[in-house]
């Protein structure tokens, strides 16, 4: 881009985004952050399956099978059988993938305490109810269109 171009705010965002990313703490961990965004579902959503991790994340079936395949080979991520659907399998964090889960959270949670150390409360607020209200109108709107 130019600099006599007037920036758009969704290239600002991007950019924003881009620097947000640099600071994760997902290296550390030695994961990628696709495997770590699989991690980060299954932790929240226990037993769910891959079509659910697949649809929460907005790709393909054949693609988070293949991630859990190396998450389970990795040890981070095991399949259980659905008790009540034996076609199903439901995935849910080992201890191991759990350890990562939570080191990876405390270790994001201190990027992001320094990263809002710079801004008083009331800018923190505002900010956070913006990205909130953003992220909220974004997925009405995408939920709307499914």
């Amino acid at each position: 881009m130019s600099p006599d171009m007037a920036e758009e705010p969704s290239d600002r965002f991007i950019t924003l985004m881009m620097r947000l990313r640099r600071l994760a703490p997902e290296q550390a961990a030695q994961i990628s952050p696709s495997a770590m965004a699989i991690i980060d579902f299954v932790a929240s959503e226990p037993y769910c399956g891959v079509k659910d991790v697949a649809r929460g994340l907005e790709v393909s079936a054949p693609t988070v099978s293949v991630a859990v395949r190396q998450l389970e080979d990795a040890g981070l991520i095991a399949r259980r059988a659905h008790p009540h659907d034996g076609r199903a399998v439901q995935l849910f964090l080992t201890p191991r993938g759990q350890e990562i889960y939570e080191q990876t959270y405390l270790s994001r949670r201190q990027v992001f305490e320094r990263l809002l150390a710079g801004l008083s409360e009331d800018e923190q607020e505002i900010m956070l109810n913006l990205l909130s209200k953003a992220l909220d109108d974004y997925e009405a709107i995408n939920n709307s269109h499914s």
